[in-house]
């Protein structure tokens, strides 16, 4: 590709071949003379250097101008002797530099003749300068990197470093005319820069070609295609270009191409190859690209030396040499002590990712962000640079890299030198920069973990003289995989910050950049004054959404720290590892109301006091009626001296009176307690007590149902209790207390928890500031009033001035008088827990054109209190299209709710709905077993912060110790939830469940959630719970109880574990699946565990039956004699049966998912439990055929095993085992283990696999000549017992004495295979 001689030369690109003229470094000197003669003189003159038609001898030149000035004999003068030591002052040095200009055409620097330079460096200089810099020169330890990496046998490689950017202008001119500009301005620079005609020869040296071909730029015109056709084209072209290594061997190393968009654009396809020059020189090369294209008369200045001089110059710099020493011994102490990359969640390995390609995530601040940020660290004493560095350091702490790690740092190491300045070339240097894990919480938070990395970055970058790959090299990491693939870029300070190098182009509208052997590349650079962020990631090596996740993460962070002085030393900054500060609830959706629960009802009764308020049946109850009503409550329950401070119970069915008694009791400034009509007396003494109740306001109930010490006011039609009166309510405070709701508590006594003004405002004014509701709302109130879901009902909707539509209390569980109320009221709002909705969707779905009349004016839909199936938001869209549906959580303790999510597109990726973010004025915590933040996708407990969390548990200041404390960095109130939870990648949480649903089955920890979460997007599955319940022998089994819906065909077993085996270990794989119409609910809609019988307890009566494993089963003919029914509780019992029915039973058992022998194994412990029986059974290993192995089961007259009072054993043999026949067998085992053999240790113990006894088992088998089965071994373990069960083979009668297990009074044989499988499971590798 390269012309020669005047040849001409073809230029490949893609699709057409041009033939280009060739043209010589002069030709364009003489063209750059004559475009000036057209108009006015040049802005700055240019060096013409002679050619020379032979090399220049540097040494002997330089030797003799020095012997002429300095007075010397050139015999005296030696190469390395300092020319300072000769005799040169500042003034000969003037003299040489000229000596040298006017002989040899060499301009160099006076930098040349400093600084400790010899006659020799000051030669090679000058030879490097002749040469014109086209003669071959080495390539740095970076660019060698670079090369080597290019390798596509190496892990990540395949790849060069590689600059590509798209650019869309819209030219004032023709699109052609403009084209041809940019070329000629490009082909400017190819002549003025050299390396602009690198290319890297067979001997991997750098060499500039003294001539190449003039570049055309390639040209695709998509003018006369559809918008939407050539927008895919230039996508094409996208996929092809930015990812294209170039050959490194044949010219040009960049690559410009135009397409023509049929709206007037150009866009313009720039890619560079980095192994040529860094970021500063691309920089300037995009500057000088745009003052040439702009004006081309302008004559750049001629740089002062070339990137090979500066090399060579570098090369005999005693003063360099001088710091590499020093380097070198640094780094052999530091390199030992450096830490790994950052472990970061990767997907893949290196080896497995193959030839990378990256996607670039980007973000920037803005000028006047980037402003603040530096001025801000200038302020802490830091950097801008160690800012960056830091916070880098600091958002991967926060997802994932919780230890000590490296990055690998890119700087851009131009020399200070004055001559260097415009010299394109590659000047990068890299450093290992340690990072210790980011730890805020002490004194100084941010600042002083910056002020760290500042002085660690510091120290390092004094030795940058050897880099990060030299120093890998010394330190013997000669591996293939890389050790250090996060790589830190900086391009601070190589852009004046008011001019983009690159606007001058057009918008934008892509960019990448690859580096081969890396895994993330975090670049910034200032552009136009802005700073600009990019994470170039190489795809499928992180989890999906990680990387913008990071990238958003991180743009949080340096915001805050731009805008937030306090977050520079705020000790719990970061915590929330999406870096988003907590929300303020800054607004007032009520006015100027007041303060308290019950005040925004107030000001709606007074705004419309005729629009309805309550609708129950035919009776309709308005704003101003209810106001009227409450007043006389109030005024009665003032009357008896109730007031704030006091609680006052409230009992009563769903309807009007209820909720008028409701606000009646708020109204009098007491807080309200609700009491359901169906709690026995125990519970309601229990809750009377610990609330210090002496009133209650009931309708329905006996007296005789309340303590002695309260008193019971009964309530009217109305909802007003008897007496009447006019006393005064006194007003409360926000901070006395408005209601407690009681929970079920841990220890059966009922948890009171007690909810103040202020706190539950909270959460009602940040919901009513979020969603709206206005008159002409209506909720369907479902939720019962000690389900603190009702508080938003009363006082969220009635307070906006809406409605409640209370069903009759013995049909709330009807969802066909659900729609009914809902078509017959309007209803607009739905707040219950999700089984609620989804038990109607169900019945919507039967008639669902009726049904989505009846729903059409629904349009906020809230669920909360349990897990939402990940398909009823569709469902219920497909119903009620206009719904607006949102996820809510948090904790009766946290005043209704905390968090927030609304639910638009479910990803079918998502194993559950997202729990959300923290409403305003409220925080969530994920923390870990000792209060530290847990890093984004690591399991914690999740903790309420905030101004919503209640006061505590009425009488009961233990319990509030517990639960409610205040932490000792986040400084603010925390509830512990109990809840499970993760950051996920995109700042929301993800609820796992209950701590207490953690459970541990053979001592794996199981999050039941993370089953539910999968199972419940299996198709078919509408609900689905997972518990650990006891088994037949007492272990822990793991169970999902799977409802399909009414009249639906249950899922197959296979179905749901192949599904769950798509996402989950096999240890989380349930053993048993039980099948239901429904899962069964509490009053609040929530699932009710303690109706899901275990389907392995004797005699359950499961409300379905529970699924055994896939049997077929084929009948037997009618003259057959009949099986007894399986007794058992697994398949083994099943075969079982059916042998001693008189069937022939054999199963083919395969290897499935497991390797041979982990598969021998498997099936022979079930084969060793089935013999437990007391059957006579064969087991032939088929190590070679379709199956492992095959198991030939039939009955014979071996009495059951003798019941005896003796406990379970694993065995009981006393045949005394033949000497010869346990030296044979020690003697195989010495054999294959190659080490003396214990005839009483166990086999494993001894050292051996499951290998090892297959290849025991052949070799006895050979050599006893008895039936000895594969399961024997794994049965008996030791030398010792399968000599003496060789014994029981050889003598028949003691064989016949044989207990394989001893049955304890009582036990049947089920118990017997209890204890088989037990033993089973006790046999390990």
């Amino acid at each position: 590709m390269v012309g020669r001689n005047g040849s001409p030369v073809i230029h490949e690109d893609g699709n057409h071949f041009h033939k280009l003229q060739p043209r010589s470094t002069r030709y364009w000197k003489s063209l750059s003379f004559s475009c000036c003669t057209t108009g006015s003189e040049p802005r700055e003159g240019r060096r013409m250097t002679a050619s020379r038609t032979s090399p220049i001898d540097g040494q002997n030149e330089v030797t003799a101008c020095l012997a002429e000035i300095l007075d010397l004999d050139p015999e005296d003068i030696d190469p390395d002797r300092k020319l300072t030591e000769l005799g040169l002052d500042s003034f000969a040095a003037v003299r040489l530099r000229r000596r040298l200009l006017d002989d040899l055409g060499v301009d160099l620097p006076l930098t040349a003749f400093l600084n400790g330079a010899t006659p020799g460096t000051v030669a090679a200089a000058v030879t490097a300068d002749a040469a014109g810099g086209t003669e071959p020169f080495p390539l740095t330890p970076i660019q060698t990197a670079y090369l080597l990496g290019r390798d596509p046998s190496l892990p990540l490689g395949g790849v060069a470093t590689h600059f590509y950017f798209e650019y869309d202008r819209r030219p004032g001119t023709a699109p052609e005319a403009d084209l041809e500009a940019l070329e000629q301005a490009w082909n400017r620079l190819v002549d003025h820069h050299p390396m602009l005609r690198l290319v890297i020869d067979d001997e991997a040296r750098q060499q500039v070609l003294p001539e190449v071909p003039l570049y055309r730029i390639p040209v695709t015109d998509l003018r006369n295609a559809a918008l939407a056709d050539a927008e895919r084209e230039a996508e094409g072209m996208r996929a092809a270009l930015s990812h294209r290594p170039p050959a490194v061997d044949r010219w040009p190393l960049f690559d410009i191409r135009a397409a023509l968009l049929p709206d007037g654009r150009t866009r313009l396809f720039v890619g560079m190859d980095i192994i040529a020059l860094d970021m500063a020189g691309w920089m300037q090369l995009m500057r000088e690209w745009g003052r040439i294209t702009a004006d081309p008369g302008l004559i750049l200045p001629a740089p002062a030396t070339t990137f090979a001089a500066a090399l060579a110059r570098r090369a005999q710099d005693p003063a360099e040499a001088a710091r590499r020493a020093r380097g070198r011994e640094y780094w052999q102490v530091r390199a030992a002590a450096l830490p790994p990359g950052p472990a970061l969640p990767w997907r893949a390995s290196a080896q497995e990712l193959g030839t990378p390609r990256f996607t670039r995530h980007a973000a920037e601040l803005t000028a006047t962000e980037w402003s603040q940020l530096r001025s801000r660290a200038s302020t802490h004493g830091v950097s801008a640079t160690a800012v960056l560095l830091a916070a880098l350091a600091t958002v991967l702490g926060r997802w994932g890299a919780t230890g000590p790690f490296c990055l690998n740092t890119t700087l851009f190491d131009r020399p200070d030198d004055e001559d260097l300045q415009s010299v394109v070339g590659d000047f990068t240097t890299t450093v290992l920069t340690e990072c210790a894990p980011p730890d805020l919480s002490g004194d100084g938070g941010f600042a002083r973990y910056a002020a760290t990395i500042n002085h660690r970055f510091w120290t390092d970058l004094d030795h940058r003289s050897i880099s990060a790959v030299e120093v890998l090299r010394g330190r013997g990491d000669g591996g293939l995989t890389p050790a250090y693939p996060v790589v830190f870029t900086s391009g601070l300070g190589l852009s004046a910050t008011e001019h983009s190098p690159t606007a001058w182009l057009g918008d934008e509208v892509f960019g990448v950049s690859q580096t081969p052997q890396i895994l993330i590349d975090h670049i910034v650079w200032e552009d136009g004054g802005r700073l600009r962020v990019a994470w170039d990631v190489v795809d499928g090596c992180l989890p999906e959404g990680f990387a913008p996740g990071i990238r958003d993460a991180h743009l949080w962070l340096l915001r805050r720290l731009a805008g937030e002085e306090r977050a520079w030393t705020d000790p719990a900054f970061g915590w929330d590892p999406s870096f988003r500060p907590d929300e303020p609830l800054d607004v007032s959706p009520f006015g100027d109301c007041g303060p308290l629960i019950d005040d925004p009802l107030r000001a709606a009764a007074h705004r419309a006091p005729h629009d309805v308020a309550l609708l129950h049946g035919d009776a309709a109850v308005s704003h101003g009626e209810l106001a009227e009503r409450v007043r006389a409550t109030a005024s009665v329950l003032a009357g008896h001296g109730l007031g704030p401070g006091d609680m006052v119970a409230v009992a009563a069915p769903k309807g009007i009176a209820q909720i008028v008694a409701t606000l009646g009791v708020t109204a009098s400034g007491a807080g309200y307690v609700p009491v359901e009509p169906s709690w026995p007396a125990a519970r309601i003494a229990s809750v009377c007590a610990q609330a210090g109740i002496r009133h209650a306001l009931v309708t329905g109930m006996a007296p005789a149902s309340w303590p002695d010490t309260v008193e019971v006011h009964p309530l009217g039609d109305d909802g007003v209790p008897a007496g009447g009166g006019d006393a005064e309510p006194r007003t409360p405070q926000a901070g006395d207390l408005a209601y407690a709701i009681f929970t079920s508590g841990s220890t059966g006594r009922p948890k009171g928890v007690a909810v103040e003004h202020r706190q539950v405002r909270t959460t009602l004014d940040d919901m009513a500031d979020r969603f709206l509701l206005d008159s002409r709302d209506r909720v369907l109130a479902l939720s019962a009033l000690s389900f603190d879901l009702s508080v938003y009902d009363v006082f969220g909707v009635l307070g906006a001035g809406g409605a409640m539509v209370l069903p009759d209390a013995d049909r709330q569980r009807d969802p066909g008088y659900w729609l009914e109320l809902m078509r017959r009221h309007r209803v607009s709002v739905w707040n219950t827990a999700p089984a609620l909705l989804e038990m109607l969707v169900e019945y919507a779905e039967i008639e669902p054109a009726a049904a989505t009349s009846a729903l059409s004016t629904l349009r906020l839909v809230l669920l909360s209190g349990d897990w939402i199936p990940v398909t009823l938001p569709d469902r219920v869209r497909s119903l009620a299209p206009h719904a607006r549906i949102i996820s809510l959580g948090g904790a009766t303790e946290a005043s209704i709710w905390s968090i927030c999510h609304p639910i638009d597109v479910v990803d079918p990726a998502w194993p559950s709905i997202p729990y959300g973010r923290a409403l305003r004025g409220q925080s969530f915590h994920i923390l870990d077993s000792e209060g530290r933040p847990c890093p984004v996708g690591e399991t914690g407990e999740l903790f309420i912060g905030g101004d919503g969390v209640a006061a505590g548990y009425l009488g009961d200041p233990e319990q509030t110790a517990q639960r409610f404390t205040t932490h000792p960095v986040l400084r603010r109130r925390t509830y512990r939830t109990g809840d499970l939870g993760r950051w996920r990648y995109d700042g929301t949480i993800e609820f796992l469940g209950r701590v207490d649903r953690q459970v541990k089955i053979r001592g794996h920890r199981i999050e039941l959630g993370e089953i539910e979460a999968v199972l419940s997007r299996a198709p078919g599955v509408r609900r689905c719970v997972a518990r650990s319940v006891p088994g037949p022998d007492g272990g822990a089994r793991l169970v999902a109880y799977v409802a399909t819906g009414d009249g639906e065909t249950p899922v197959a077993d296979q179905e749901l574990i192949t599904r769950l085996r798509e996402y989950l270990p096999e240890y989380m794989i349930p053993c048993r699946f039980v099948h239901l119409a429904a899962l069964p609910v509490t009053a609040n809609g929530k699932v009710d565990h303690d109706r899901l019988d275990n389907p392995f307890r004797p005699h359950a009566s499961a409300p379905e039956k529970a699924a055994e494993p896939p049997v077929t089963v084929q009948q037997a003919p009618p003259e057959a004699p009949t099986a007894p029914p399986a007794t058992g509780e697994d398949l083994t019992a099943l075969l079982v049966d059916a042998a001693r029915s008189g069937l022939d039973v054999r199963v083919k058992v395969g290897a499935g998912r497991l390797d041979v022998v982990s598969a021998l194994r498997t099936a022979t412990e079930l084969a060793g439990a089935a013999r437990a029986l007391g059957g006579s059974y064969r087991v032939v290993p088929e190590l070679d055929g379709e199956a492992v192995l095959g198991l030939q089961i039939t009955a014979d007259a071996v009495p059951a095993p003798t019941v005896t009072d003796q406990p379970v054993a694993a065995t009981t043999d006393t045949t005394t085992p033949d000497p010869a026949t346990e030296q044979l067998i020690a003697a195989v085992f010495a054999e294959l283990l190659d080490t003396p053999i214990d005839v009483t240790k166990p086999f494993f113990d001894l050292g051996a696999t499951s290998l090892t006894l297959i290849r025991a088992h052949r070799r006895l088998t050979q050599r006893l000549g008895v039936p000895l089965a594969m399961v024997d071994m794994f049965t008996r373990p030791t030398v010792r017992d399968l000599a003496r069960l060789i014994a029981d083979h050889r003598h028949p009668a003691a064989r016949s004495r044989e207990r394989p297990f001893a049955v304890a009074p009582g036990h049947d044989r089920a118990a017997g295979r209890r204890a088989a499988r037990a033993l089973a499971a006790r046999t390990t590798l």
